[in-house]
């Protein structure tokens, strides 16, 4: 064959490959299943290929081991809006405006639905806009060099509401978690959350969300997602963007995000397991401005145990201050410092007991820290236990490490809101990057 032949033979075949091959296995199994459901072209070219009809079709049906109800189809009145189907969501709306007017006793006419039911079409295509486009419009040029952005793609009127529509509510469904608010509550809101200082595109958020590595929409989830993204220049335009100084270091961002949420996981299992009492750190706190006090007055302090008044326990204070205290700061006036912090608290709360972990956050974080890295093997040993527990090992702990880690959950659960799930990968986590050796 010639190389002109050649090349007439792709151009007429080429249609059979690439992103057209499902298609076209899907059609030939409709061929196989009747002729007739097919175009006359098509029956003549599936009539040349002279396949078994038993492996067309089990070609067009996919890998054996394959779900049959995957990928799942999100549903509900706001996927429906997202996806273009207004008829079937405009229908599914009217219905529950009529049922929730019917169960409160009002009345609405025929007119009365369909305006109403506009009002939540339309409102559900703004935020449909927000979502996919809000973080082009965040606040990100704070020196104002950038051209002003249309806005109209944003503006409710672009969506048949004017000035006097701003206040009338409409029905949402649970939509941005409420059940009815007004155009201008909406607006609000969606600016609030998509074009501040930090853009926010909810979009991708949705996958992170599908992610089958976890049960639930996690803080990992999305963090995975971010990475992924960060990772992949071609997206958006704004990756591309040269670092300069720290700026537009998009890959460093989610690493800092990552970390300040490590931070607040970390210290929520930490209180859930009962490894590290805040009222120990607070006591012996307590104790040291105590001492401080006194050293700064040149005073003596009782002894609780022996009754006798002694000089401040410098053996204590240096102790503390040897966790708390930056390297190169004075230990005197350290304390001097101290002190007048308090003071100047107790003058704008001149009732009520102080709470030092108000006036001084940074220095209770570093005790935090300094009990944590005392207990890090034993917290570790927990957290094992924990994923034991929620495994297929829970039968290798005795009754009374179930019973801990059953404490754990609840905790977790009760204080923080964690199901089971976000437990399991919130400790998976922190094993991975806290609690190593």
């Amino acid at each position: 064959m010639s190389r002109q032949d050649a090349n007439s033979a792709f151009a007429r075949t080429s249609f059979l490959y690439g992103g057209n091959a499902s298609f076209i296995e899907d059609l030939y199994a409709k061929y196989e299943t009747d002729p007739a459901a097919v175009d006359a072209e098509w029956q003549e070219l599936f009539r040349s290929l002279k396949d078994e009809r038993a492996d067309v079709i089990k070609s067009a049906s996919g890998a054996s081991w394959k779900k049959p109800n995957w990928p799942l189809r999100p549903d509900g009145d706001l996927v429906a809006a997202l996806d273009g189907q207004w008829a079937d969501t405009e229908k599914k709306i009217s219905e529950k405006i009529s049922a929730k007017a019917q169960a409160t006793g009002v009345e609405l006419s025929s007119t009365d639905v369909q305006q109403a039911t506009r009002d939540s079409i339309h409102a559900l295509m703004l935020i449909r806009a927000y979502r996919i486009r809000g973080h082009f419009h965040a606040k990100l040029d704070p020196l104002g060099l950038e051209p002003e952005k249309n806005e109209e793609e944003l503006d409710p009127r672009s969506y048949g509401f004017t000035e006097a529509d701003l206040d009338r509510k409409i029905f949402l469904d649970k939509v941005l978690g409420l059940e009815f608010a007004s155009m201008r509550e909406i607006v609000a809101i969606l600016r609030r959350t998509y074009c501040q200082t930090l853009g926010v595109e909810f979009m991708h958020i949705s996958n992170a969300a599908q992610n089958p590595a976890y049960k639930c929409l996690t803080p990992q989830a999305v963090l995975e997602e971010l990475e992924a993204l960060t990772r992949d220049k071609s997206v958006y335009e704004f990756l591309q963007q040269e670092v300069v100084d720290g700026f537009h270091d998009h890959e460093e961002f989610v690493r800092v995000t990552e970390g300040e949420y490590l931070d607040v996981l970390d210290e929520e299992v930490r209180e859930a397991m009962g490894l590290v009492s805040e009222r120990q750190y607070r006591t012996m706190f307590e104790r040291y401005v105590l001492h401080v006090l006194a050293w700064t007055r040149g005073e003596r302090l009782r002894n609780p145990h022996t009754g006798e008044n002694e000089r401040p326990d410098e053996e204590m204070l240096a102790q503390t201050e040897a966790i708390v205290m930056a390297g190169s700061e004075d230990r005197r006036d350290f304390r001097r410092g101290l002190i007048s912090a308090v003071g100047a608290y107790r003058l704008e709360h001149s009732e009520g007991e102080i709470d030092y972990s108000q006036i001084f956050p940074d220095l209770f974080r570093r005790l935090r820290d300094h009990f944590f890295d005392e207990r890090k093997r034993t917290l570790r040993k927990n957290a094992e236990k924990v994923l034991h527990y929620l495994g297929d090992e829970r039968n290798q702990l005795s009754a009374r490490e179930q019973q801990q880690v059953g404490e754990t959950l609840r905790s977790m659960q009760e204080k923080y809101g964690y199901c089971e799930h976000c437990a399991k990968d919130g400790i998976v986590l922190l094993l991975s990057k806290r609690y190593t050796d």
